[in-house]
């Protein structure tokens, strides 16, 4: 193989490189129970992202995924006894 068509397959070989880093930065997947919320160069979009894959402008879109699946937690409370009521 002479150095020109080593040259050239090196050349593809880096530009098929590229082009599968950008598709990859250039999708994004949003899980279930979560919403996208998408933050362009600083600026919030009013639109949230569905679940689901999605395509984004890389590296000038960044996709936040936020939870909207209802979060309980346990409280403690002080019980009160049931006194009866009177009512006259």
């Amino acid at each position: 193989m002479s150095p020109q068509n080593m040259a050239k397959v090196i050349g593809i070989a880096i530009l098929v490189f590229v082009a599968v880093i950008m598709a990859s930065l250039g999708t994004y997947v949003i899980q279930p129970g979560y919403r996208g919320v998408a933050v362009s160069l600083g600026k919030v979009s009013p639109a949230f992202k569905p679940e689901g894959l999605g395509f984004k402008a890389p590296f000038v879109t960044m996709i936040y995924p936020v939870s909207i699946r209802q979060q309980t937690s346990e409280e403690k409370a002080e019980c009160y006894p049931n006194f009866p009521l009177i009512f006259f």
